[in-house]
C-alpha cells in the first residue's frame, strides 16, 4: 500500500538498500506503471532508473508523454537542450509535438547563451547540434518558421558561426524538407 517513493525511501534505511533499489528498478522496467514516473524522474543520475523511465515513457501515448515533457520543461527550463534530446529518444518517425509544447520549447531555447560558449565547450556544441537537428524533425510544422527565425538570429553572431555553421545548415535543410513535404504530397 505504499507509493514507489515511500518504498524507495524505506529501502534506503536497510542494509539491503542497493539490492532492493535494483529490484525496484527492475520491476519498474518490466512492468511500466505511471506510479513510478515521479520516482524515476528524480533519479536522473541512475542508469537503471533512466532505462526504466525510457520503458515507461515508451508505453505512454504521445499526449501523455507531452504532459510529462511539459512538466519537465516547467521544472527546469534551463535544461531545454537535454530535454530536446530526451524527447528525441521517444519520438516515432510519424509523430510531431503539439503546437503548444513546440512553442514552449522554442520559447525556452536560449541560443545566445549556447552560441557564446560553444567555442570552448565541445559537449555543449555536440548537444546543441543534436538537439536542434532532432527538434527540426518533430516540432509541430507550424513552429518551423519560429525555429528558423531563432537559427537566423543566432547565426548572425560571427564568432559562433565558425563553430556552428554546419549545425545551422542542417537545421535549415531539415526544416526546409519538412515544409516542402505537404506540397509534394498533394
Amino acid at each position: 500500500g505504499k507509493t514507489p517513493e515511500e518504498v524507495f525511501a524505506w529501502a534506503a534505511k536497510t542494509e539491503w538498500k542497493r539490492h532492493l533499489w535494483d529490484g525496484l528498478l527492475e520491476a519498474a522496467a518490466r512492468s511500466p506503471n505511471r506510479d513510478w514516473l515521479q520516482l524515476l524522474t528524480s533519479m536522473q543520475e541512475n542508469r537503471y532508473a533512466q532505462e526504466s523511465l525510457r520503458s515507461l515513457l515508451a508505453s505512454m501515448t504521445l499526449a501523455e508523454r507531452e504532459v510529462y515533457w511539459q512538466e519537465r520543461l516547467k521544472a527546469a527550463p534551463r535544461l531545454v537542450f537535454e530535454l530536446l534530446i530526451r524527447i528525441d529518444d521517444q519520438m516515432e518517425p510519424h509523430e510531431h509535438l503539439s503546437p503548444a509544447l513546440s512553442g514552449a520549447l522554442l520559447a525556452s531555447l536560449d541560443l545566445s547563451y549556447a552560441t557564446a560558449v560553444v567555442s570552448t565547450d565541445w559537449s555543449l556544441r555536440h548537444n546543441l547540434s543534436q538537439a536542434l537537428a532532432s527538434a527540426a524533425l518533430w516540432l509541430h510544422p507550424q513552429s518551423l518558421p519560429a525555429l528558423l527565425k531563432l537559427i537566423d538570429k543566432a547565426s548572425a553572431d560571427e564568432k559562433a558561426a565558425q563553430w556552428l555553421d554546419d549545425v545551422w545548415q542542417r537545421v535549415r535543410s531539415i526544416a526546409g524538407i519538412r515544409r516542402a513535404l505537404p506540397q509534394i504530397a498533394t
